[in-house]
């Protein structure tokens, strides 16, 4: 062998040895008898003159599958040979790869034996086979085509996704391992990975459970399409998530729930007071000019008392009415609402009744509960007004109402409960105006229609029930009330139950004289002095709680009542009540608010008034809460 070349073949890492055609060695690089040495090789079996044949004959397994290999080479059956084999030295485990390759040198057939060193890349394999075989999540490799993907390597841990362990899904292909359409996308996403080069990340759902992965290509060999990947389990995540959504849903309802309800007590309050003017100066017009009723006047008291009703429908949207809640039977009085409903239909809408025989009773206000059937099924049947169709009454037992977004805060008890439904076949509504249907004034067909759903909603809260509203485009609406289920206790009471009980206080009577009226509003000041002197009394006014509390220290004796209102800067009418016992304790105190008095009457309070005035009020009103002492 030329020098050059022995020199070359010298430097080489590989262990290199020559064969002739039968097997003998005839030439062996350094590396080649320096493994042999380090490795107590016997040089009649490493060196030149060995048969190599007889070196794999002593290494029984492995040395048998490379001699049978090598035979092929030798007798010209095969080129080339490989094989992988494990090395153990004294000192480490060591893993080659052999390769028998035929050569002609001079027209005679050689084969050239290689032993390469792969130890660290079997190591590295190794790790990387045992990270995916062991990962706490699903980890894998895949080999891709453009019709297939197939498990290379896969985690123990998908025994938890699939029923069976990484180690049995090597080899496996989507198509064997998952349902066909989500096989088909996964085998499509694989594809997209390795071809395009790129990570993707996606969302999957199997079974019920909700898995994120991440897709990226490995380049393994030029060859081989290969992708790794991991899959997490975020189904608990994704729960969270949804319900944190609810939550702050949940949240903004309320939000904007509590903010309409300040706003529309703050508008009752102020209606109630100008409408105190209006009907005080229209009852003293038609006191003082003594002419006939005249018709402009008679409108003017209509249009009054009509907003009045409005100012009581915001009340009831607060759920402040004042409801007399007794035991009734929901599937009766649905049904005795039935030929009321039936002259009121629009022409081409059908009213269906489902009402149980057996009793189904609930402690409610049965005004209440009549608006309530007469809002619902006015808006069904003009749901389906336009085309006709079918309105649906139905009175059932239930369990526990489920939770709505509608009644934010509000946990229902486990019950039991009655329900009444009022349902239609109408074209439904979309997530967005389901949203807003409670709002007081909102309509779909025209703009300030008015208070219905949102009075039914306060109407319902006020008797301890809950409302839910479920409705899709093309599918109708549903509507559930859910009233608490009398108990036994409950039916068998002696008296009706009534929602507005309050602490009753001492018994005083008015002392003859002047009635102090307290109250910041100049017209409603007006309005009640002109009132109270039509009666016959002596009048003294007061613009503020301070105000009051100096004018009755200087005519407390002159002073027989006091007409106060609630809601006042500074002192408001509470602290000034206190001041005013505190000064005379036998002082004769009537309460007038624009808020709802019935709702007033249930808070504890220290000190309570003799008697109380709603807003609007007139003179009759004013009389009876005094008394009328003529002395």
């Amino acid at each position: 062998m030329p020098a050059l070349a022995e020199a070359t073949l010298d430097a080489l890492p590989e262990h290199l040895c020559v064969l002739d055609r039968s097997g003998t060695i005839i030439w062996v690089n350094r590396a080649w008898r320096r493994f042999a040495e380090l490795n107590g090789g016997a040089p009649e079996l490493t060196a030149p003159g060995a048969n190599y044949l007889a070196v794999c004959a002593a290494t029984p397994g492995v040395g048998d599958a490379f001699r049978a290999g090598l035979l092929d080479v030798l007798e010209g059956r095969r080129d080339r040979f490989s094989q992988e084999y494990p090395c153990h030295s004294p000192t480490k485990a060591q893993w080659f790869v052999a390769t028998a390759t035929r050569v002609e040198v001079e027209g005679q057939p050689h084969v050239v034996v290689t032993h390469n060193d792969v130890t660290a890349q079997r190591e590295t394999q190794e790790m990387v086979s045992l990270f995916v075989r062991h990962s706490p999540i699903f980890a894998y490799i895949k080999e891709v085509t453009a019709t297939q993907s197939r498990v290379v390597q896969a985690s123990e841990i998908f025994a938890q996704m699939v029923g069976i362990p990484g180690s049995q899904l090597v080899g496996k292909t989507m198509t064997d391992l998952f349902p066909p359409a989500m096989a088909a996308q996964m085998t499509a996403d694989d594809w997209q990975v390795v071809s395009g080069g790129k990570v993707l990340e996606i969302d999957e759902t199997l079974d019920g459970r909700r898995y994120h992965s991440v897709k990226f290509p490995i380049a393994l060999h030029a060859h081989k399409t290969m992708l790794g990947g991991y899959t997490i389990d975020v189904t608990e995540q994704k729960r969270a998530e949804e319900t944190r959504r609810e939550l702050e849903h949940r949240l903004h309802h309320a939000q904007k729930d509590d903010s309409l309800r300040v706003m529309a007590a703050g508008i009752a309050h102020q209606f109630n007071n100008l409408l105190m003017v209006i009907q005080g100066y229209l009852e003293l017009s038609r006191r003082d000019d003594g002419l006939p009723d005249d018709p402009l006047r008679a409108d003017a008291e209509d249009a009054m008392r009509r907003a009045a009703s409005i100012s009581g429908s915001m009340l009831s949207y607060l759920g402040q009415d004042v409801l007399h809640r007794e035991p009734h039977d929901l599937s009766l009085e649905v049904t005795n609402l039935a030929p009321q409903l039936r002259a009121l239909l629009p022409r081409g809408v059908q009213l269906a009744f489902d009402a149980p025989v057996e009793l189904l009773w609930s402690t409610i206000d049965a005004g209440g509960l009549r608006r309530v059937v007469m809002n619902l099924a006015s808006n069904a049947w003009e749901a389906v007004a336009a085309k006709g169709g079918t309105v649906r009454l139905a009175v059932h037992p239930a369990a526990s109402p489920p939770p709505s977004a509608e009644e934010p805060g509000r946990a229902p008890h486990p019950g039991p409960w009655v329900c009444l439904e009022v349902s239609d076949d109408g074209p439904g509504m979309t997530p967005e105006i389901l949203e807003r249907i409670f709002d007081p004034f909102f309509s779909t067909r025209f703009a300030g229609r008015g208070l219905g759903l949102s009075v039914t909603r306060g109407i319902v809260r006020a008797c301890g029930g809950h409302i839910t509203v479920d409705s899709t485009p093309g599918h109708g609406t549903s509507v559930k009330v859910y009233l608490p289920q009398s108990t036994q206790a409950e039916l068998g009471a002696p008296r009706p139950i009534i929602a507005t009980e309050r602490r009753v206080a001492p018994r005083r009577q008015p002392r003859p004289g002047a009635v102090l009226v307290v109250d910041d509003e100049p017209l409603v000041l007006g309005a009640s002095e002109r009132l109270l002197q039509h009666l016959g009394y002596e009048v003294l006014t007061a613009r503020s709680g301070e105000e009051a509390l100096t004018l009755f220290r200087h005519h407390a004796d002159a002073i027989g009542s006091v007409v106060l209102d609630l809601n006042m800067p500074g002192l408001d009418g509470w602290q000034v009540l206190a001041a005013l016992r505190a000064q005379r304790p036998d002082v004769y105190v009537v309460v007038a608010s624009g808020l709802d008095v019935a709702q007033l009457k249930l808070e504890r309070r220290e000190v309570q008034p003799d008697g109380w005035l709603q807003k609007p009020f007139g003179a009759a009103p004013l009389a009876a809460a005094l008394h009328r002492a003529d002395g």
